[in-house]
C-alpha cells in the first residue's frame, strides 16, 4: 500500500483550493476550518462551540409522538425522524447515539436530511438486534414515506441503519431522484432494509453513494423500481452481500460504479436487465 503526504492549507476562504480527500484548510478571514470530502467541508469555526455528548444517548420518534411537546424520551417520543436527526449533538465523541422506533411503525416526513455530524456511531433501527435477523419479519420494519431523497451527508461518524423500508412516495425536486443517498460519510452500513420508488418512474437509483463514501448493504437487502440498484461515485468503496433472493430484478442495472470500487461478497447480490456498469476507471470485484 502506498500513501501520500496529506497537505494543509491556510488562507483566505475565497482561495482555499478543492480539499482532496483528508486534507484540511484553514480560512484565516473568517476563521472556519474545512476538511477535503468530495469537496470543502465545513466542519469548525472559532467562537462556535459544538453540542457534544458526554454519554451514549437514545432518542425515541414514534407516529402518535410530537416535534413541539416530546422530549425524545421513550415515554415523549418526537413525531418524526427528522426531529431525532436535528436533536444529535455535532460531536459524539465515542459514544452511541440509537435513534429508535416502533416496529411497524409508518412515518411521513417532508424531507429528510441527516448532516455534519463527527464521532461515535449513529444507528437508526426499530429496536431489533442484528442477531433478531431470523425472527424480524417483513411487518416488524418500521416505514419511512419520503416526499425527497434521504440525504446523508457530510458525516465523519459510523451510521448504521437496519429493519427500515424507505419508501419514495413522491418527488418534489426533480434534481433529487435517489431514494436513499449518501455523500461524504466515512463509514456506513444498511443491513436488512427495503428501498423502493412508488413516483411513477424509476429512481436514478435506489442506494447512492458519492464523496468518498464507504458503504456496506447486506443481509436480506431488497431495492425495487430503480434505475440502478445501487450506485458508486466519486471515489466511494461499497460492499455488497447477502442481498435478499430476487429483491433487484425489475432494476435496469443492478450495479452502477463510475471512479469508485464496489467488493462484491456471498450470496444474492443487487441485479437487473443488466447486471452491472462501469464509467470512468470504476472498478467491481470479482468481475
Amino acid at each position: 500500500m502506498t500513501y501520500r503526504p496529506i497537505q494543509h492549507y491556510r488562507g483566505n476562504e475565497a482561495d482555499l483550493p478543492q480539499l482532496m480527500a483528508g486534507e484540511i484548510g484553514v480560512a484565516t478571514d473568517t476563521r472556519k476550518l474545512f476538511f477535503g470530502a468530495g469537496g470543502n467541508q465545513e466542519v469548525a469555526r472559532v467562537g462556535y462551540v459544538p453540542l457534544m455528548t458526554t454519554e451514549d444517548m437514545e432518542i425515541h420518534a414514534a407516529p402518535d409522538g410530537s416535534d413541539e411537546t416530546g422530549d425524545g424520551t421513550e415515554s415523549r417520543p418526537f413525531k418524526t425522524i427528522q426531529k431525532t436527526f436535528d436533536s444529535i449533538p455535532t460531536v459524539n465523541n465515542e459514544h452511541m447515539v440509537s435513534i429508535i422506533v416502533p416496529a411497524a411503525a409508518v412515518f411521513n416526513e417532508t424531507r429528510l436530511t441527516l448532516s455534519s455530524k463527527l464521532g461515535g456511531r449513529i444507528e437508526i433501527s426499530n429496536g431489533f438486534a442484528t442477531s433478531d435477523i431470523d425472527t424480524v419479519s417483513d411487518s416488524d420494519r418500521a416505514t419511512i414515506n419520503l416526499n425527497d431523497q434521504f440525504l446523508i451527508r457530510n458525516i465523519f461518524s459510523i451510521i448504521s441503519m437496519r429493519y427500515l423500508n424507505f419508501n419514495l412516495k413522491t418527488l418534489t425536486d426533480e434534481d433529487r431522484k435517489n431514494v436513499v443517498a449518501l455523500s461524504g460519510v466515512f463509514r456506513s452500513d444498511i443491513f436488512s432494509s427495503h428501498v423502493t420508488s412508488e413516483v411513477g418512474e424509476k429512481s436514478v437509483a435506489g442506494v447512492y453513494a458519492s464523496s468518498a463514501t464507504t458503504l456496506e448493504l447486506h443481509n436480506k437487502i431488497r431495492i425495487t423500481n430503480a434505475n440502478f440498484a445501487v450506485y458508486a461515485t466519486g471515489g466511494s468503496t461499497l460492499k455488497l452481500y447477502d442481498f435478499d433472493q430476487g429483491a433487484t430484478t425489475d432494476s435496469n442495472i443492478g450495479i452502477g460504479c463510475d471512479s469508485s470500487i464496489v467488493f462484491k461478497g456471498t450470496g444474492y447480490l443487487p441485479t437487473g436487465a443488466t447486471a452491472q456498469a462501469k464509467y470512468n476507471g470504476g472498478q467491481i470485484y470479482p468481475s
